[in-house]
């Protein structure tokens, strides 16, 4: 047996709105709103200040530059997990890893191969910290 499908109304200075005609007028940016991303324009908290850009959050320019002559340094060598053990007790590679990394995680900007790295070298940089 069918049924009718509820129709809702709302009363707006004293017109009467469909739910249907309302939802028309809501839109919709795609993703997840409770991580950020996405969400319903004009609902309340959907796009919060918590999630505004942050300085340092993205790679910058020079410190690519210096990721990448570092990481084809270390491809051409044989054992480079060991090297990265010895990259944590020079201080400009140190101040650059920790330009890279905010809360644990590689900063945006990096390809698949530099987050890679970056992990692989905060790893290192912990067991030398532990040592």
């Amino acid at each position: 047996m069918l049924q009718k499908p509820l129709k809702r109304t709302f009363q707006l200075e004293k017109l009467r709105i469909s739910h249907s005609y309302v939802l028309a007028f809501t839109t919709y940016s795609g993703g997840h709103a409770h991580q950020g991303q996405g969400g319903f324009y004009g609902s309340i908290k959907s796009r919060s200040e918590a999630h505004q850009f942050r300085p340092g959050s993205r790679a910058e320019e020079s410190d690519i530059d210096t990721l990448n002559s570092l990481m084809s340094k270390l491809n051409h060598n044989e054992s480079m997990e060991s090297n990265l053990k010895e990259l944590a007790n020079i201080p400009s590679y140190a101040s650059l890893l920790n330009r890279l990394v905010i809360k644990g995680a590689p900063v945006w900007g990096l390809s698949v191969e530099q987050r890679d790295f970056v992990n692989r070298m905060n790893a290192a940089l912990k067991d030398h910290g532990d040592m």
